[in-house]
């Protein structure tokens, strides 16, 4: 079979006849430009096992012989990854992590600061990345806080908030055992006084009477 150049490529093949999809090519490339980029959040590139799952009109491996990795294919479509190189940080929070953030800032200091790192992970949502994942990708907590438009706390303002939260809870708590007792679930009625007696006496053999107190 003869050798040839791709016209779309422009790269030369031992045998042209085998190069039957090429990424280059006009069609194929609106395809790629229209679908990597990741509907949840379309400045990242989607990742490779969502690719899989469109039925591309070209498969990961031509892609990769022409761009050499995800990360090269992302660049030439002007996207960015969602993971990191070596020693890279990622500089843009995924939308979910950004709302949370604001979400505990709202709920815990009426966002005027971030959430801690304790707080983070005592009050984040089920499933939602921990601290420690968070600081690896984007660098320390005040970093993660600033890239979430937030600022880190002082101690004392955590504290402060720490303090209000636990007497408020503390609060609820006692209007709840004050609402039970209303109810007349307390223990022992208070209709009486001093020592409890029970209602029924009994009639001894000299005539007196015997009354039983708990």
């Amino acid at each position: 079979m003869a050798s040839g150049t791709c016209p779309h490529c422009r790269r030369t093949f031992a045998r042209i006849d085998l190069h039957t999809v090429c990424v280059k090519e006009p069609a194929i490339h609106a395809w790629l430009a229209q679908n990597l980029p990741d509907p949840d959040a379309p400045r990242y590139i989607l990742p490779a096992y969502k690719f899989d799952l469109l039925n591309p009109p070209v498969s990961r491996g031509p892609l990769d012989d022409c761009y050499g990795t995800w990360r090269n294919l992302a660049a030439a479509f002007g996207l960015l990854m969602r993971t990191r190189a070596r020693g890279e940080r990622v500089m843009e929070l995924d939308p979910d992590v950004a709302a949370e953030l604001r979400r505990l800032a709202d709920e815990l200091h009426d966002g005027a600061i971030g959430p801690s790192t304790s707080e983070y992970d005592m009050y984040r949502s089920p499933g939602a990345i921990m601290t420690h994942g968070l600081q690896h990708r984007h660098g320390s907590w005040a970093d993660v806080l600033a890239l979430a438009g937030l600022r880190v706390g002082t101690m004392s303002e955590y504290q402060r908030a720490s303090f209000a939260r636990r007497k408020a809870h503390q609060a609820n708590q006692n209007e709840r055992l004050c609402a039970s007792l209303e109810r007349g679930d307390e223990p022992i009625s208070r209709e009486y006084s001093g020592i409890p007696v029970f209602p029924n006496p009994r009639q001894l053999p000299s005539g007196g009477i015997a009354w039983t107190v708990r």
